[in-house]
């Protein structure tokens, strides 16, 4: 077996495994036009339903999130995720899902029966587009459950306040050319207008290792661009996944948080307050 077999082997291996960092699929990943084709279908979709604001009980409000859910069929930690939230009665009944939900071919479906729970109990799923909801060609039957990939909504609070919250497609580590226009002018819109912004995608920030190579990590180009346009407009707060470990920094004004995976031998989902500042309590699954 020469050296071009062997390493195509561990490849098609770690591509298949479904919380390996090494992600060889990726070389399968679709391109820039897509991640613009998808944005345009998000538009379209919002101007016929937008997403609807929360309102929230109090100033301080807690919203559930969770990434990397990587879900096979294989594991109850999903099931558990959504008891943890279904029992909780205090918290907003939203859940920030940071993307990657399913791994593998044909697990849509499923994933999204295992959600339904929440639904019935009147949650809120809101979702980011993950690079592994994309693989396989997979991406159209799972734009069937959850078609929007960039949409915005508010959360108003009693003293008449309101954050706004922005859901960007990154699951190709790049926003595309009409995203990235858009999400500017979202900024400059909301620039003084809101308590916090709060951006919440599935690529992280500060990578430090090309582990993820090429389905899903900034290029120096992208990540200059993008944390300029976040310090400039005055962002509070972006969430992300996608490394599967925590990691909280703060750079020229934004706070940079990146979650902990649910996939993960100690996974994990986190109740989010937000308010005067953002805290974080995780709970392990």
């Amino acid at each position: 077996m020469n050296r071009l077999t062997f390493f195509c082997i561990l490849a098609g291996l770690a591509a298949l495994h479904s919380c390996n960092k090494y992600d060889f699929a990726g070389f399968a990943s679709v391109t820039d036009t897509h991640v613009n084709e998808r944005f345009d279908a998000s538009m379209k979709l919002i101007e016929a339903h937008p997403v609807a604001d929360v309102n929230a009980a109090s100033e301080d409000y807690e919203m559930y999130l969770v990434t990397d859910i990587h879900y096979d069929g294989t594991s109850d930690r999903l099931e558990r995720f959504v008891s943890a939230c279904t029992s909780d009665t205090v918290a907003e009944k939203v859940v920030l899902c940071l993307g990657d939900i399913v791994s593998g071919r044909d697990c849509q479906s499923a994933a999204f029966s295992k959600l339904q729970p929440l639904s019935e109990a009147g949650w809120r799923f809101l979702n980011a587009l993950g690079n592994h909801d994309t693989f396989f060609r997979e991406y159209d039957k799972f734009r069937e459950f959850w078609p929007l990939t960039t949409y915005t909504f508010k959360v108003n609070v009693p003293s008449g306040a309101s954050d706004l919250f922005i859901c960007l497609d990154t699951a190709e580590g790049s926003c595309g050319t009409s995203q990235r226009a858009w999400l500017e002018d979202q900024l400059k819109a909301a620039a003084g207008k809101y308590r916090s912004i709060n951006v919440y995608t599935h690529t992280h920030f500060f990578n430090t290792d090309i582990s993820q190579f090429p389905s899903g990590n900034f290029s120096l180009e992208d990540t200059y661009d993008l944390m300029s346009l976040f310090s400039r407009y005055g962002v509070t707060s972006v969430l992300t996944g996608h490394k599967h470990h925590f990691e909280h920094r703060s750079f020229r004004g934004v706070a940079y948080y990146t979650f902990n995976a649910l996939c993960n031998n100690r996974g994990s989902c986190y109740k989010v307050t937000f308010g005067k500042e953002l805290q974080l309590k995780e709970i392990n699954l």
